[in-house]
């Protein structure tokens, strides 16, 4: 489901990284803080302690050269992560996407060991690769879900 940047800015708060050249979106009670500027990760946990929810937006300099490798390379690389800890991860769906400036991307869903869901969006823009990572349980998916793709509709690269 898309999000219009108007209905965005009536209901939500702008987040904004010059130094990434990022903004998205997201709900004006979330928690969003620059964790690591050398690491450029942004979290946002959202709910209360028995309902949890986050979106990280990690970015970082590669040599790929094409979204869809970055795409494969880090589900790979994060399903080869989570086995470690017993966690298996299987792809619900992935389709291509385009922000609002123009730039392509490849968005990724998953479920966590049939009670985890992830939805992820990762793109390639002058040599950083970004992605968009919002995870909650399927349990409480649907009261996240919204929020998730207020932040995955919004979020774009200058």
């Amino acid at each position: 489901m898309a999000v219009s940047i108007s209905q965005a800015e009536a209901d939500n708060e702008i987040f904004r990284n010059p130094d990434l050249g990022i903004a998205f979106y997201a709900p004006e009670e979330w928690d969003i803080e620059l964790v690591d500027a050398s690491d450029t990760y942004v979290r946002a946990d959202v709910g209360p302690a028995d309902k949890r929810g986050f979106c990280g937006i990690h970015s970082f300099t590669t040599d790929v050269k094409s979204v869809a490798e970055i795409a494969d390379r880090m589900t790979e690389a994060l399903a080869a992560e989570l086995e470690k800890d017993g966690i298996l991860q299987t792809e619900i769906e992935r389709n291509n996407i385009t922000t609002a400036s123009g730039v392509a991307g490849v968005r990724v869903s998953v479920l966590m060991n049939d009670d985890g869901w992830s939805k992820r969006a990762y793109f390639l823009h002058k040599g950083v690769a970004h992605m968009v990572d919002c995870e909650t349980t399927l349990r409480d998916r649907d009261e996240f879900k919204p929020a998730f793709d207020t932040v995955h509709s919004t979020f774009d690269i200058d």
